[in-house]
């Protein structure tokens, strides 16, 4: 298994790619998870998910005949425009201010973190609502945001219904934007969104009177190989599905691919729930993979809506030291099954929190970060999952 395993990691990290949902590699990525799970017999199904695909070629901004490095925001619409700018920190300045035919930057406690696209379906704080509300009231030509990080240009807005135009830039740029307020700008983000469609892919194998779902995400964000986010995943589950045949198991399992977990809308799993989880009584049990396999960290599995009964099980069909338990976390598709009540098991690498900032949504999320004996392990521990009858929750 480990060659095959290697053989779609190449595939998925190398040869296509980033593939954000929608692109062309996002396509690729579908059609090669498509004619395997085909190729190992099982019943496919492909969901439509109406999309935008974006494409981006550079931002660029001078004030005062000096260059300031600036950034795309994803999804961001485009412009070219010289004006004059204003910076602020607070909302109460915002709602105060007049923004007609100037450039915003914004910054300090309205940049503390990222801001929930408009219509995200699981976490939309209130507070960032009326932020993003307001700046579509106020309508400034462009928005330039301030990144809570020093150094990096970490963005506060990636939203493809957001209706200006929009960059980022380091906090380390502030005092230059702060010190030249009386002067004009110049700002071009060279970028466009298109209507497309895409798609997730859910595969089914075996009769059993109860589902266990196995879901992973096979989109990435712009301009990283995703080797760990979520390529580990995607290459267990296909090699998983390859094995199906050679071993019994009492549930109906269903294999999903969701396509828009690095998204700004998360259409897929929206498709997914209202749809497939419109009757989670169905389900036995759901396990979801995402970063496992990272080098010099073991991989792990956490609890949502489990018994005891059902984690002592799971304790005891884990015979691998290169897996422990770990603390529950919120950020991930398995709080779509658990949110349902579904018994749920994440899966991820246990370091994986300590490098999301510099490698995971990067260019260096590269096959390099992976361990592929780690991995191995990982996909006969769910093997023997799906071969444990859990009679006791």
């Amino acid at each position: 298994m480990k060659q095959q395993l290697q053989t779609h990691l190449h595939q998925i990290a190398n040869i296509i790619g980033a593939r954000p949902t929608g692109s062309t590699a996002n396509k690729e990525m579908v059609r090669y998870i498509e004619k395997h799970l085909l190729d190992c017999g099982l019943t496919v199904t492909k969901q439509d998910l109406p999309c935008v695909d974006w494409h981006n070629t550079g931002t660029t901004l001078s004030i005062d005949g000096q260059s300031c490095p600036i950034y795309t925001s994803d999804y961001s619409l485009p412009c070219d425009v010289k004006a004059p700018y204003i910076c602020i920190d607070t909302l109460e300045k915002l709602q105060a201010a007049s923004l007609t035919n100037q450039v915003l930057v914004m910054y300090g406690d309205l940049c503390q973190e990222a801001l929930m696209p408009k219509n995200f379906p699981w976490y939309n704080p209130e507070e960032h609502q009326v932020i993003i509300k307001t700046l579509e009231e106020k309508n400034p030509l462009a928005l330039i945001t301030v990144s809570f990080h020093d150094s990096l240009p970490i963005p506060i807005i990636e939203d493809g219904d957001f209706s200006i135009p929009c960059a980022v830039t380091s906090r380390a740029e502030l005092p230059f934007l702060l010190a030249h307020q009386d002067k004009e700008l110049a700002l071009t983000i060279d970028c466009n969104r298109t209507s497309t469609t895409a798609h997730n892919i859910i595969a089914h194998y075996g009769e059993g009177s109860k589902k266990v779902a196995l879901s992973v995400h096979l989109d990435t964000k712009h301009n990283t190989p995703g080797a760990l986010d979520d390529g580990t995943g995607i290459a267990t589950l296909l090699t998983l599905a390859s094995t199906l045949k050679a071993f019994s198991t009492p549930y109906q399992i269903e294999l999903v691919f969701f396509n828009g977990e690095d998204c700004y809308n998360c259409i897929g799993e929206s498709t997914y729930v209202a749809t497939f989880l419109s009757t989670p009584e169905d389900y036995a049990f759901a396990l979801n993979i995402d970063g496992i396999g990272m080098k010099d960290s073991k991989n792990s599995y956490s609890f949502y809506e489990c018994t005891p009964a059902f984690t002592q099980i799971v304790h005891s069909t884990n015979t691998f030291d290169s897996i422990e338990e770990i603390e529950p976390w919120p950020q991930g598709d398995h709080m779509l099954f658990a949110f349902g009540g579904i018994p749920t098991i994440a899966m991820t690498s246990s370091q994986i929190f300590n490098i999301l900032e510099n490698v995971i949504h990067t260019e260096h999320d590269t096959l390099a970060q992976v361990d592929i004996i780690a991995l191995e392990d990982m996909l006969y521990f769910c093997q023997k999952l799906l071969q444990m009858e859990f009679v006791l929750w």
